[in-house]
């Protein structure tokens, strides 16, 4: 019994070796790109369109407001009235600290920002 497991073993073995080294295989043999097939670095639009689709359309900005909550240490909660996206009337907003988060606690501050997606 022993003998037949370690058999099926050695050769799922074998046969997950064989894939991924045919695939490194192909892709080794792949031939460069000409300098035809390239595209300038000048024509490329890059990601920035969607960061900047963000915040010129998109954003939260209010001024002299206080935070009214917050969910962990490092973060603070702030009413927002007046903002672009109106279904939002929080905002969560995160530190790199629970320190500088409470230099920040109930102060009176100006919120900019856009959203956040995961």
């Amino acid at each position: 019994m022993n003998k037949k497991r370690f058999v099926i073993s050695l050769l799922c073995s074998i046969t997950i070796l064989f894939v991924i080294s045919s695939s490194t295989a192909l892709a080794d043999h792949t031939l460069d790109p000409t300098p035809d097939q390239l595209n300038k670095s000048s024509e490329f639009k890059g990601l920035m369109g969607n960061v900047k689709y963000l915040y010129d359309r998109n954003f939260i900005s209010e001024s002299n407001v206080k935070s009214i909550d917050s969910l962990l240490a490092h973060d603070l909660i702030f009413c927002i009235r007046e903002s672009e996206i109106k279904e939002y009337g929080l905002v969560k907003t995160e530190f790199a600290s629970k320190e500088l988060a409470q230099k920040y606690r109930n102060k009176q501050v100006d919120i900019f920002g856009a959203n956040y997606y995961v």
